[in-house]
């Protein structure tokens, strides 16, 4: 207990009736007894309304400012309601006049004491829980670092599933094409050159996805590359061909009527289309046409009509930057079609439809993330049994000029695709 008082009766008194609860220091100034509070704990202070020449609620604002916990009883022998009002706004608990009667002094100081302990206590929770908290939040970064890993692990598998699966293709034909031919030239040679070409194109694709998400973990951005979209729609037809997932089915590619370059990076935009082609040629066991189609749109778009629902979703909008062209390019299916409570998880992380040990979960939420990543969106329309619709659209613009004496089938177009 603090007790700052000029007269030496007041201090006396008060020493002598706390002295058994508390460890009382005394003091008749303030310069000393803030010193003191600097460097002590105090739990409670009785102060004089007059000390010297200097004004006790003073005092009490300079004590208040060191350590607010600090409770505070003011003594005055010339009580008034104006100073009263004074140390109450000056965070005193409670004010009494002087000559103190020894019951009701006890009582404040007894009341101070418990408002002190209560402080204690809301500060040891507010510790304990901010503790918690940070305790909380180092467990929820480990496990939010494990998981963003986990799913960059899982994606740059599942990416590099499809041009494996081509380059795996290729290798069985070119395998039964070198097993019963003992020479090879003419057609059969030249057959031989294009289809080692596809799988060098396919291993160029697979280190620009393992670039990609390298470049995604260092968080090193790059600007994206113009990619003439009807060159990657021709890589894509021709990346199908011997697919796996083609089997009896029909594959239709329509292009641009004018060629135009979209916002993505190339090996990003072919992973898209890559994804959502296989999706679409596995959507049923059936033999379907599957057509790729690309549209340019030179003006906005109404995006306040589009509305998800039973068989309309829409990802990507609330990033999307509405300022034309844009390029849209439709994968269409004839498939099953999506019933409606699947509608919105199929851009899920690792939701799947697929028997177990047959899909990953992960293509349409890769495809959602590249799409975002560009500032497009993806537009699903469905219909049950009768197939899908899904369109990714793309801020785009006009394909730039090749400089002079440059290969303008080569301009700005990365070897995976070209």
């Amino acid at each position: 207990m603090l007790v700052v008082d000029d007269e030496d009766g007041p201090r006396t008194s008060l020493r002598m009736v706390f002295k058994n609860q508390f460890a009382v220091y005394a003091f008749d100034n303030c310069p000393d007894a803030l010193e003191f509070v600097r460097d002590h704990a105090v739990h409670v202070a009785v102060l004089d309304l007059r000390i010297g020449r200097h004004c006790g609620i003073e005092l009490l604002r300079r004590i208040k400012e060191l350590d607010p916990r600090i409770e505070v009883v003011m003594l005055t022998a010339q009580e008034t309601l104006e100073t009263a009002k004074q140390a109450m706004r000056a965070g005193a608990c409670d004010y009494l006049s002087k000559p103190f009667d020894l019951a009701t002094l006890r009582e404040a100081v007894a009341r101070a004491h418990r408002l002190r302990a209560i402080a204690n206590n809301v500060e040891s929770n507010t510790e304990r829980l901010r503790t918690i908290t940070e305790q909380l939040h180092d467990a929820f970064s480990r496990e939010e670092m494990t998981r963003t890993a986990n799913e960059i692990y899982a994606g740059v598998i599942h990416d590099l599933n499809n041009p494996l699966a081509i380059i795996a293709g290729y290798v069985d034909l070119l395998h039964q094409r070198v097993a019963t031919a003992s020479m090879l030239s003419g057609d059969t040679l030249e057959d031989f050159r294009q289809h080692l070409g596809t799988i060098g194109k396919q291993v160029n694709t697979c280190c620009d996805i393992s670039a990609r998400y390298l470049r995604f973990m260092s968080r090193v951005g790059r600007d994206p590359q113009q990619v003439p979209v009807n060159q990657v729609l021709a890589d894509i037809e021709q990346l199908l061909r011997n697919h796996p997932a083609l089997k009896s089915s029909l594959l239709v590619v329509d292009p641009l009527a004018e060629d135009a370059v979209a916002n993505l990076q190339s090996t990003e935009l072919l992973q898209a289309l890559l994804n959502l082609a296989v999706n679409a040629l596995q959507s049923t066991d059936a033999p379907q046409t599957v057509r790729i189609s690309a549209e340019f749109y030179p003006r906005p778009l109404p995006v306040s009509t589009f509305v998800s629902g039973p068989e309309m979703r829409f990802a990507g909008l609330e990033s999307f930057n509405n300022t034309p062209p844009f390029v849209a390019i439709s994968v269409a299916d004839q498939g099953s079609g999506i019933p409606a409570h699947v509608l919105p998880r199929i851009f899920d992380t690792y939701f799947t439809t697929k028997e177990p040990g047959k899909g990953t979960g992960l293509g349409l939420s890769i495809v959602a993330r590249l799409v975002r990543s560009a500032h497009g969106f993806i537009r699903v329309n469905t219909r049950p049994g009768q197939g899908t619709v899904m369109t990714i659209i793309l801020p785009a613009g006009p394909v730039p000029l090749p400089a002079f004496g440059e290969d303008p089938l080569a301009a700005d177009v990365p070897p995976a695709v070209l």
